[in-house]
């Protein structure tokens, strides 16, 4: 059991029984679900479909539901993990190369925006717009190369996890870990993914504020962890090439 898939799932009946089926002829690996307090019939299709479930009674977001899939990859000892989007977002097709390119990295990032990426389906203008505002300020901040900030489909080598000290329970959690990854100089890689878009399920995230003040918070977020880290200083003198 050294490879494990962490699926956060909240109300996505319609996605989850598709996806689970697909990861199961793509891969071998034991699949965890996180039921973060669905109030739909997802609860019993893991039941039938999952290899194990872990289950908040209230919805405790996003990122937590990734924060408990890596405490029990830790606990129970499995030497890689990858995390995917229950809404479908995500072709289960890619996961034996997550894994095939895991073991020589920290971490393996799908980007959905990257040069080489197929476009099934264009995004929405709105999370395109504050993805690539992000992925901006990220560079200027912290030297960091990427080109999407937020993508859901990673995979991590399980050591790797334990210089990590994750908190972050909402969609900023990613801008979180981006900027403990270059805290620690953990070494990861961008790979290629399609980007599918269809009408989101309840999982995805209904933007409750204006994209101006999403992209405020998300910035606010990465500065505060920044000063946390001690990285401000540290990157004022080192600036980007």
């Amino acid at each position: 059991m050294d490879k494990l898939i962490v699926i956060p799932v909240y109300n996505e009946e319609k996605k989850i029984s598709e996806l689970l089926y697909s990861i199961r002829h793509f891969s071998d690996a034991y699949i965890l679900a996180i039921n973060d307090g669905s109030t739909d019939n997802s609860p019993k299709i893991l039941e039938k479909l999952a290899d194990e479930i872990l289950t908040h009674d209230t919805r405790l977001g996003y990122g937590q539901s990734l924060i408990d899939g890596f405490r029990y990859a830790i606990q129970n000892k499995h030497e890689y993990v990858i995390t995917i989007d229950a809404d479908g977002q995500h072709d289960p097709r890619m996961i034996p190369i997550f894994f095939s390119e895991i073991p020589t990295f920290d971490m393996i990032t799908g980007s959905r925006y990257h040069p080489l990426s197929p476009i099934i389906t264009l995004m929405s203008k709105i999370p395109y717009n504050i993805n690539l505002e992000i992925i901006k300020f990220l560079k200027t901040n912290l030297c960091l190369e990427i080109t999407d900030a937020f993508c859901g489909f990673r995979a991590y080598k399980v050591s790797s996890l334990f210089r990590l000290c994750l908190t972050i329970t909402d969609y900023a959690f990613p801008l979180q870990m981006w900027v403990q990854i270059v805290k620690h100089k953990l070494i990861f890689k961008e790979i290629p993914i399609p980007l599918i878009v269809y009408n989101y399920g309840e999982s995805h995230p209904r933007i409750p504020m204006l994209p101006k003040n999403v992209i405020t918070y998300y910035k606010r977020i990465i500065l505060e962890e920044m000063k946390k880290q001690g990285l401000v200083q540290y990157l004022q003198k080192m600036p980007c090439l």
